[in-house]
């Protein structure tokens, strides 16, 4: 993976390749992540905690979603003493799903503020698509042809993705955000923060990281065809 690193006070940088306008983004960014992230516009989960918090903030003309890991106390620090953030491996998870050619977006930047190697908060950075929506927003848009050919093309997607051995540990639709340009689908698998990647696939793993994703298709009464439909595809895209 071909990424650049500064240390830049308390926050250690990480920057991907594709990253531009670095120096003027951290200008902004630092060493207060916190004044910008809270001037963005909260994005809505049904999952919200105290962990993480999601955002689309506005810099320098661009929209970018930015993702904070909070510090939650002393025994979160203690246990990120010595490796790296939840924000960092998520990072470093997007960059390897890119290589792999597994769609995700872009990791742009990821920061890290520690003292004394204590671990304090950390965020992810990525560009924000104004057009892409998740499959659980954009289902009920669909008519049924469209909803038969977006779930065939995302088994191709998962199909290849399980061939590598790589897993997304949380493939509810949720996740998934999908785009149109002309005929085409195009996805983002999202939230990496539970991603697996092992060297040899495994069919039976494969199919427990497909357990979310059956379970929305339940949900949403996909007919047994359609689901069938799916299978097939994702098998003939796993085996091929």
């Amino acid at each position: 993976m071909d990424f650049m690193r500064q240390r830049l006070g308390s926050f250690t940088v990480y920057i991907s390749p594709q990253a531009s306008s670095v120096p003027e983004i951290m200008q902004i960014l630092l060493p207060d992540p916190d004044a910008v992230f809270e001037r963005g516009d909260p994005i809505p989960s049904p999952w919200s905690g105290r962990d993480t918090d999601k955002r689309r903030v506005r810099i320098i003309d661009q929209d970018y979603f930015i993702k904070r890991y909070n510090c939650t106390g002393w025994l979160y620090r203690l246990k990120n003493m010595v490796r790296p953030s939840r924000a960092l491996r998520s990072w470093h998870a997007a960059l390897r799903f890119r290589d792999y050619g597994v769609p995700t977006s872009e990791p742009l930047f990821c920061l890290e503020e520690r003292h004394c190697r204590l671990l304090d908060r950390a965020y992810i950075i990525f560009p924000f698509y104004k057009d892409g929506i998740d499959l659980l927003r954009l289902w009920p848009q669909l008519d049924p042809a469209e909803q038969e050919a977006c779930l065939a093309r995302l088994a191709v997607v998962f199909g290849h993705m399980h061939k590598q051995g790589v897993y997304h540990g949380d493939t509810n639709w949720r996740n998934i955000l999908v785009r149109r340009e002309e005929d085409q689908w195009l996805f983002d698998l999202i939230d990496l923060d539970g991603c697996r990647f092992k060297k040899k696939p495994s069919k039976k793993m494969a199919l427990r990281d497909l357990s979310h994703f059956n379970r929305d298709m339940d949900r949403h009464q996909i007919t047994t065809p359609v689901q069938k439909l799916f299978h097939k595809k994702w098998e003939q895209a796993f085996n091929g």
